[in-house]
């Protein structure tokens, strides 16, 4: 056995995830198991061995000058800020850019779920949440017009030809590059049905969809009974032209930010000053102080304080250990945004609400000053708001760590592609039974529709932004310096990145206020 697939077969038995682009990484290695053997000693089984995390192990261990595979010692986490080249990327001319001294907003509230108050979450509760995702999701696929000849699982019959069956993705076993199967479900009875997928376009189509999604198969089924794919459907969003797409009817701008964690003894209070300082016309230039006099709409994508006891030994992190404390600074802040901004808080993981997702709004009696500023909207994660008639979707994208380890290729570095799925499967979280907790609700908020023209999470503390079928990406970076766990993944954050999207034009600007 070549040196490499040996070195994989250690990880596998071993119990860890191992992602098909890691082999070239292992094959172009000196020395393979040795590798494997630092995977091992540096992580545990719930990363996965993919080409990044492989290649940013090789880099830190060439790096270091008497590298030792039996002994891991993690450095201590450094608080110092850390140094990033400053970025001005201003896409709206300076002429463009109005005082709006006769300022309205224009801000509406599309979708804000209405959560039940006394879920029981047993099994009836459950099936309930997965028949309204399936029936949402194959609503959005029957109304696709390249789809016809749909049949149910239990009329799926031998010798039937460009037939067309919509399910839900309960297992898949991916074999090699030309085979895998597929197994669906449908809420019309307990039959199941086995896709035979070999087709190595379809097969790699396959390794990208997440368990418990909603798909169609086409296909043909033959003499035996078995169903060969000829297509795998998404439900997707489809292109939208320019001329069908929202846009504001004058320049006004949108700054997305997320995990602030505020009280954190990592909370980086510098940067938060310099972009409320910007937000009051007080920029390094009158380019800068011009565009934040134009910024009138501020989304917060969760986590705005890090809260208390989300995880073990965080008290020697914090602060404050107080949540009320947390959400009084935070307010403080955001007391200092001009009154004419309206602002949007959204949960996170690290908010004062259940973690379980869909997850309600902000309580008052934790966050009162919060509450009572006008400006100020608290809304459920997820939640769509119009602004100046631009529908944004804010997400705190809690799932976009179980989306790359069970997905090949996807990058924590590189958000926006995650993201891009969830658009493709219309689902913020489709996985049952992962490290997203799922509140099996009468009805699954998760499912995206109405489709939106901004799309805008947070979670992964690394901002970026991009563009798919006409929707706008944003996920923000942070107001905190790098953690312990951060450290010891190898993640670094991009604090104080702040990403700005004219509405007029839809074009974003990319500022850094460390």
């Amino acid at each position: 056995m070549d040196e490499d697939r040996k070195a994989i077969k250690f990880l596998l038995s071993n119990n860890y995830i191992v992602s098909p682009n890691s082999k070239t990484v292992f094959r172009n290695h000196s020395d393979p198991m040795a590798l494997a053997k630092k995977f091992i000693e540096t992580f545990s089984t719930d990363i996965k061995c993919d080409e990044f995390t492989l290649t940013k192990l090789i880099n830190n261990t060439n790096q270091s000058p008497t590298p030792n595979y039996k002994v891991n010692i993690q450095p201590p986490i450094s608080r110092k800020i850390p140094t990033i080249k400053k970025k001005y990327t201003i896409n709206t001319k300076i002429d463009d850019l109005t005082d709006l001294h006769n300022y309205e907003p224009k801000f509406s509230i599309i979708q804000e779920p209405i959560l039940s108050d006394n879920l029981v979450g047993d099994l009836n509760d459950m099936v309930g949440y997965f028949q309204n995702r399936y029936k949402k999701l194959s609503n959005i696929l029957k109304r696709r017009a390249d789809l016809s000849n749909f049949h149910k699982i239990n009329e799926v019959k031998k010798e039937q030809n460009n037939i067309s069956v919509i399910g839900m993705l309960s297992e898949k076993t991916i074999n090699s590059e030309n085979s895998a199967q597929l197994i669906l479900e449908d809420p019309h009875n307990e039959k199941i049905l086995e896709v035979i997928v070999s087709d190595p376009i379809l097969v790699e189509q396959a390794t990208q969809i997440m368990l418990d999604s909603v798909i169609c198969v086409k296909g043909n089924v033959n003499p035996k009974g078995m169903f060969f794919a000829t297509h795998i459907i998404l439900p997707d969003i489809p292109s939208k032209p320019i001329s069908s797409q929202n846009y504001a009817d004058e320049t006004v701008h949108v700054a997305f930010l997320s995990d602030i964690h505020v009280g954190s003894k990592g909370f980086l209070d510098k940067p938060m000053d310099k972009f409320i300082d910007f937000l009051n016309g007080k920029g390094e230039n009158l380019h800068l102080q011009k565009l934040g006099k134009n910024t009138k709409y501020v989304m917060f994508s969760g986590d705005v304080v890090d809260g208390v006891g989300i995880y073990p030994g965080q008290l020697d992190e914090l602060a404050m250990d107080s949540i009320h404390d947390q959400y009084d600074a935070f307010g403080s802040f955001l007391e200092r945004i001009p009154e004419d901004v309206q602002m949007v808080v959204i949960p996170g993981n690290h908010d004062m609400v259940r973690s379980a997702e869909p997850q309600p709004k902000i309580p008052e009696r934790y966050a009162p000053t919060l509450s009572k500023m006008e400006n100020v909207h608290l809304l459920p994660n997820p939640s769509q708001v119009s602004l100046h008639g631009v529908n944004t979707l804010l997400y705190h994208c809690t799932s976009l760590p179980d989306m790359i380890n069970n997905i090949p290729g996807m990058q924590i570095d590189k958000p926006i592609e995650v993201m891009i799925n969830m658009l493709k499967a219309r689902h913020l979280a489709p996985m049952w039974g992962s490290k997203t907790p799922l509140a099996t609700e009468p009805e699954d908020h998760l499912v995206i529709d109405p489709i939106p023209d901004i799309f805008h999470g947070g979670h992964v503390h690394i901002n970026g932004y991009g563009k798919y079928k006409g929707v706008q990406i944003v996920n923000s970076g942070t107001m905190q310096a790098q953690t312990s766990f951060q450290k010891s993944l190898n993640i670094d954050p991009t604090p104080g990145q702040v990403t700005l999207l004219n509405l007029k034009t839809r074009i974003p600007s990319q500022l850094d206020f460390m």
